[in-house]
């Protein structure tokens, strides 16, 4: 699956547009791109971080933590865990 920036989107129509994937709508994304018939488009927030070993190598999805393409979003108070908040794990990529 080929990646762009909004600059240069490589058709004006699309079968099928994903707002923020996430796994699992990634993994429809590209299945659906294999067939040459649909124009797929994926969007999602942030800036095109795929040369960022910290993105594609998963074992150093921690040292994203903290880094310019964390988030940093938390959840409110949870009774569950002692009224904790809970950081929710996403990143621009």
């Amino acid at each position: 699956m080929a990646s762009s920036t909004h600059s240069k989107l490589p058709a004006n129509q699309y079968d099928f547009v994903f707002v923020s994937g996430g796994t699992a709508g990634l993994v429809v994304a590209c299945r659906l791109s294999e067939n040459p018939e649909f124009q797929v488009l994926v969007l999602e927030a942030g800036n095109n971080h795929l040369d960022n070993a910290r993105i594609n190598i998963p074992a150093g999805w921690s040292a994203v933590l903290g880094s310019n393409i964390d988030w940093a979003f938390e959840t409110s108070p949870q009774e569950c865990v002692l009224l904790l908040a809970v950081l929710i794990l996403l990143a621009f990529s």
